[in-house]
């Protein structure tokens, strides 16, 4: 595109693209048997299709994982994966591989076998049901997979694949790491053998162009419209079967054909050095299922368990700010983004509450989910970081007429660091000047700013820090004087298999015209995910985040001489991710919104003006398929946003004159 780093360009925007009509993929048979411990071949027959009408979609089948090994699932995606179950949706889950790799001395058909069993009992607890499944194949593409249903709950699938597991250097015909050898074979000169018994039907070498068209065809047979993932680009030690896992799965998303397919990563082995942010019911639940699973792992001893039990203490979605934002412009009307498939989305509220959109800007390269957005004056502005190998920021800006542009701001640190750049956060001055901050790869804060409204950024600026989490918060666009908070991890990376105590801190940066001042601790804690602003009716800060032991949410009020009061405990509700805030005009209402009060829902709460007290907690419903967003409308009405299955933007406005909402309504696709 001849773009030069800090430099403004024109973008074209052109209107959001919907697939549907997606295609039964032919060939499914059920066998009634179960598995056998040295899994012996499934007989094939004909059945119905998933949906019970042959050659039909899978319309009401919405979620799929995909991850590399039985347990991944237990680990890292739940109780994600446990509420949407509860919520009666559709849930398939894919495993990659055969999970065999550390079968050294006994027979690894049979331990595979135990380990597909366990994960069997698993989704049946977690159902609330009998253990009762029937297996069958199933044509995906050029494979033929097992799927299991549920007997009792036939809208829960398992998949099995069963690819070489990347610690098996004796049956797999790549040696060790196969799946990642596979999927960086971009060539497609290789193939491995999968990991069953000779005369199984579902033996077969398979390549890597073999393992993204059977996901692709999964994904079209289920009818999927919500993807869930391992982690892309961990920061830190993970395994390289969960990141060839998650970078296969991302391709197929994206060679899908369906632009509004909604893809989530997961954070994986480094959950462990961030603070507990799973309730207590959240925490018994997860570990439940885990457990009816252990019970089938013979390697899962008394010296393994501590870090699989700190594993079942948290789940942290890998992009914080993925899901809508939701802002509020100078004319009053509500905007609301949101990154699907490596592109931004925008819809505009229009002077009668209707909605349009939504547009797709297209930079030319993808978007990773995390976005963070503002407005000042006539003028918007969006951070975004790149989803390709340069690992890149950049900032999207546009005034009342949607005349995008785009500003590529790069990456700071050292060469080596920029893989583990966080998602950013804007803002700006009074005036207009954007000022975009990140945790550097690192574990710093950096800053870049423009030199003029609408003008060149300055270059990059590391501010200090140590340790620090992504998941920054800014002052609102226009706010003066600019402050920035980042909370630090009390375990370092070079002991990243250590699990974290909760004795972290949070700092703050503040703009003293463009400079900022020195970093401070403002708090010995250390916060369960990203944190949140707001100011009362006296203009100061409201620093929001939840407390890691209890899952309540705390609250941290500045002090006239700027300093920070201790925290406040003002309640919660077992949520799952970092709330959305809000606060009024003139700060007399804030609102609370959380993933969580209700399986795979939102719950929220109205507070007073000094952002203090919470009032009870109640359920706006579900399931929604990421974190919710907040504002106040000119009415000084609150709305709440959310992704809705296949990405659509839900809305719910709060009820004229009571603290009741009038329920969720998904908005009418227009050019």
């Amino acid at each position: 595109m001849g773009i030069r780093e800090g430099v403004p360009v024109p973008l074209a925007v052109t209107g959001a693209v919907v697939v549907s009509g997606l295609a039964m993929v032919a060939g499914v048979t059920f066998a009634e048997n179960g598995i056998q411990a040295r899994r012996e071949p499934v007989p094939v027959r004909p059945a119905a299709a998933p949906d019970g009408k042959a050659g039909a979609a899978g319309k009401k089948d919405r979620y799929m994982q995909v991850v590399a090994h039985a347990d991944d699932d237990l680990l890292f995606m739940n109780p994600d994966i446990r509420d949407v179950i509860a919520a009666g949706r559709q849930t398939v889950t894919v495993f990659l591989t055969a999970g065999e790799g550390y079968a050294r001395g006994y027979d690894p058909y049979a331990y595979s076998a135990s380990r597909e069993r366990g994960i069997r009992q698993a989704y049946a607890r977690m159902a609330g049901v009998r253990d009762r499944w029937t297996s069958g194949a199933l044509v995906a593409g050029p494979l033929t997979v097992q799927v299991d249903t549920l007997t009792e709950r036939p809208t829960v699938r398992l998949v099995w694949f069963r690819l070489p597991d990347g610690a098996d250097k004796h049956t797999s015909t790549l040696g060790k790491n196969a799946l990642k050898r596979l999927q960086r074979d971009l060539i497609g000169t290789n193939c491995v053998h999968t990991v069953v018994p000779a005369g199984s039907p579902f033996s077969r070498c398979a390549s890597r162009a073999d393992v993204l068209a059977a996901l692709q065809a999964l994904m079209k047979t289920f009818g999927t419209t919500v993807v869930r993932h391992q982690d892309t680009q961990p920061h830190g030690h993970d395994h390289k079967d969960h990141v060839a896992a998650a970078r296969l799965t991302a391709e197929a998303v994206r060679g899908a054909g369906d632009p509004r397919l909604v893809a989530i990563g997961y954070v994986d082995y480094a959950i462990l050095r961030l603070p507990v942010n799973l309730g207590p019911g959240q925490r018994a639940g997860k570990k439940a299922a885990f457990e009816a699973y252990r019970r089938h792992d013979r390697l899962l001893g008394p010296q393994k368990l501590p870090k699989y039990w700190g594993w079942t203490k948290r789940m942290y979605r890998r992009w914080p700010g993925s899901g809508v934002q939701l802002a509020r412009g100078s004319d009053g009307l509500l905007r609301a983004f949101a990154v699907e498939q490596g592109g931004l989305y925008v819809w505009t509220q229009r002077n009668a509450g209707e909605w349009s959109g939504p547009l797709r800007i297209d930079p030319g390269f993808p978007l990773s989910p995390g976005i963070t957005v503002g407005s000042v004056g006539d003028q918007w502005m969006v951070a975004a970081r790149r989803a390709d190998d340069t690992h890149g920021l950049v900032v999207f800006q546009a005034g009342r007429a949607n005349a995008w542009q785009v500003t590529q701001l790069g990456a700071p640190g050292r060469e080596r660091d920029r893989k583990h750049t966080g998602s950013p956060a804007v803002t700006a001055t009074a005036d207009g000047r954007i000022a975009v901050f990140v945790r550097t790869g690192a574990g710093t804060v950096a800053m870049r700013m423009q030199g003029k409204p609408l003008g060149t950024f300055g270059k990059w600026r590391d501010l200090g820090g140590r340790d620090l989490r992504d998941g920054l918060a800014v002052t609102p666009a226009g706010r003066s004087p600019i402050e920035v908070f980042a909370a630090s991890d009390d375990a370092p990376r070079a002991r990243a298999r250590r699990e974290a105590t909760g004795r972290g801190t949070v700092m703050r940066w503040r703009m003293q015209e463009t400079r900022p001042v020195r970093g401070e601790d403002i708090g010995r804690t250390s916060p369960a995910g990203p944190l949140r602003l707001s100011a009362g009716p006296d203009a100061r800060t409201r620093l929001l985040h939840r407390d890691p032991r209890s899952g309540q949410y705390l609250v941290q009020k500045e002090r006239a001489d700027g300093t920070f009061a201790p925290p406040v405990r003002v309640g919660g509700v077992d949520a799952v991710d970092a709330p959305a805030l809000a606060t009024s005009d003139g700060g007399q209402t804030s609102l609370i919104c959380a993933r969580g009060g209700t399986p795979a829902g939102i719950s929220c709460s109205f507070a007073d003006g000094r952002g203090l007290s919470f009032g009870r907690w109640f359920s706006l419903g579900g399931p929604l398929v990421a974190s919710p967003s907040v504002a106040f409308d000119s009415a000084g009405r609150a709305v709440v946003a959310a992704l809705g299955d296949h990405g659509r933007l839900l809305i719910n406005r709060q009820t004229p004159g009571a603290q009741t909402f009038e329920g969720w309504h998904a908005i009418a696709e227009t050019p």
